[in-house]
Formats: C-alpha cells, structure tokens, sequence
C-alpha cells in the first residue's frame, strides 16, 4: 500500500461531514459500553486533527456501531447479570498475570483498580481462557503439594538462577547458606501465580534456624524426611 493512496483514501473520508456526526452520536448514545465511548472519544480526537479517519479506524467505528443494535444490548445485558463472584475471582487472578506483561495490561489494569467493573464476555474470555491463563487459574486453584506444616528442602538444578526469593519480594544475595537447608512449610498460595508453567503455586517457607520467611514455587521443592 503506497503512502500517497493511503493518504488519499484519507483525505475522502474526511470529506463525509457524517463521520464525525456518526462518532459524536454513538459517543452519546446511553447504551453505548463505556470502554467503547473511551475509543470513540479517541476517534473524535483523531478526526478533528487529522481530518479523516485511517481505513483501520473507520472499520472499527463501523463495528462499534453494532453495540447499540438491539440484540447485542440484551446479550451485554445476560452477560452483566452472568458475571458471577467467580468470575470476577477468575478475572482478577487473569489480571494480576497479565497486568506486567504487554497483552491484556490495559484490561488488566481496570479489572484490579475498579471492583465494580466488568469486561466484555469477548475481552474476558480472550484474557481468561487462553491456554496460559487456564494454566494460572489451574495452578491458583490445585489443591497444595506442600501443606502447612510440610518439610521440604530445595531440587538440585543445574540452573543458574536462584529458586526463590525472601517473603519481602526482596532478593537472596546469599544463596549458598539457603542452598541446602531444610524448610517448614508455613503458607501455600502465598501470592499469585506468574507464570504458566507446571508447578507455580507459590509457598512462604522458613528455614531451621533462621528467622528470613522465603518464598518459592512448588516445582523447584521437594519433601524432606528430616530437619538438618
């Protein structure tokens, strides 16, 4: 695609008066989902400094349009009234993976700051039942391989990287004089789980004579058949 027809494509749309009508309308349209009148305020912006519309954009605005069509009021409706405790529970655990991350953030961030919002049924199932998501919400859920009260010492790896880190979320400098202590278990799900592999759920640990509350995921632990 050249830059001049792009261009071109453009500056036609700017010439329909109606676009911007039709932007203003939906925008002020009370069924109208209010993350949708966030993008249609963002269309407004966009066409008041540059004239038109990109192709892109245009597309979108079309689709927006079909928010406010009859049917899927009701289905937003039968989705609002759906939204059970669970879900929101599902949400907020998907939110806390992908709030970091470069996919979903934007979502994520809304489901964690406002209790009382609800995604789409679209956007929650996009973020909720992907396959790394159904494996955060499974590790969140799956009964503890460690109960409280548990021994458990560190797996040997070959891995350069430091199984685990304090309670605090600060880093173990140290490491050689945790490397081979044992552990009592003392919390299981003692925070959310990051990341999709198997074996994520997470564990405050304390270690025998000392007082320094670890934290490590469940797949770099093994049960300890006694104290040393």
């Amino acid at each position: 695609m050249s830059r001049k027809w792009y261009g071109n494509r453009v500056r036609k749309l700017e010439k329909s008066a109606s676009i911007l009508k039709e932007v203003e309308y939906l925008y002020s349209h009370p069924d109208m989902p209010n993350h949708s009148k966030e993008f249609l305020g963002s269309l407004a912006n966009y066409y008041k400094q540059n004239g038109g519309l990109t192709i892109r954009q245009y597309k979108a605005l079309v689709n927006v349009a079909t928010q406010i069509e009859p049917e899927e009021i009701v289905k937003r409706k039968r989705w609002s009234e759906s939204y059970s405790e669970e879900r929101r529970e599902i949400a907020k655990i998907c939110a806390l993976y992908y709030v970091h991350t470069p996919y979903f953030s934007s979502l994520a961030k809304r489901i964690l700051k406002e209790g009382d919002f609800i995604p789409s049924e679209e956007a929650f199932t996009s973020m909720c039942y992907n396959r790394y998501a159904q494996k955060i919400v499974e590790a969140t859920y799956s009964e503890p391989l460690y109960d409280v009260g548990t021994l458990v010492k560190f797996r040997k790896t070959n891995s350069s990287k430091i199984p685990a880190t304090y309670a605090t979320g600060k880093i173990i400098l140290d490491w050689d004089n945790y490397r081979d202590k044992t552990y009592l278990v003392i919390q299981a799900n003692s925070s959310p789980v990051l990341s999709p592999a198997k074996g994520a759920k997470k564990y405050n640990i304390l270690p025998f004579g000392s007082q320094e509350v670890l934290q490590a995921e469940e797949r770099y632990l093994k049960k300890s058949r006694k104290k040393s």
